[in-house]
């Protein structure tokens, strides 16, 4: 017996037998899966980009894991740099990739807007993917607590990964918007706000 919460006006709970409850679970996964694909205001995003990311995020926690317990190939260096130096710098790192990440997906997908329209507010006023740019923070931070050399590697295929996917979503948004698009990405960086120059 499982307890199966519904979420509407009021919560409800139900009392299913794990027999009953998987339609039920099925459909509600298949829902919130296509819950952004009904939204005519979003340009749309790469088809492997949310399996791509997992498999990447399972790559860097399982090299880094294997580097700490078993390879131990970095121990040197978290020994060189003490943990009261490599706690506080990652948790900069997560705490503000965390924020990035959580402000623009609010911007994103708190609403559904009447016309499309490139969003330009928040943090993509100054970076075109922000949730990218809070995502390799994220790595980052991992980085700078484990030392691991082992999960540099994956940090550096993380990083390619984001390239592509955030040009094919350029492409997308680029034969959505047109002009507005391209003189966007003229003022904007990619995952970092622009200095000087192009990007």
């Amino acid at each position: 017996c499982i307890f199966f919460f519904k979420y509407t006006a009021t919560t409800e709970i139900y009392t299913l037998s794990l027999r009953d409850a998987l339609p039920i679970l099925k459909e509600e996964k298949s829902r919130v899966r296509k819950s952004h694909s009904h939204r005519h205001d979003l340009a749309g995003e790469h088809p492997a980009g949310d399996a791509g990311q997992m498999v990447l995020l399972a790559l860097f926690a399982g090299a880094m894991l294997l580097d700490i317990i078993v390879l131990k190939l970095s121990a040197f260096l978290r020994y060189a740099v003490g943990v009261w130096v490599r706690f506080p710098l990652a948790a900069v790192f997560f705490i503000g990739g965390y924020l990035l990440i959580r402000s623009s997906h609010k911007i994103v997908f708190g609403e559904e807007r009447e016309t499309p329209v490139v969003i330009k507010e928040g943090p993509f006023s100054r970076i075109r993917h922000p949730m990218y740019t809070g995502i390799l923070l994220m790595y980052i931070g991992g980085l700078a607590y484990s030392m691991s050399i082992v999960a540099l590697p994956v940090f550096a295929a993380a990083v390619l990964f984001y390239v592509f996917i955030a040009g094919y979503e350029g492409k997308l948004l680029e034969k959505k918007f047109g002009d507005e698009y391209r003189e966007y990405k003229k003022g904007t960086g990619l995952f970092f706000p622009r200095i000087g120059g192009k990007q």
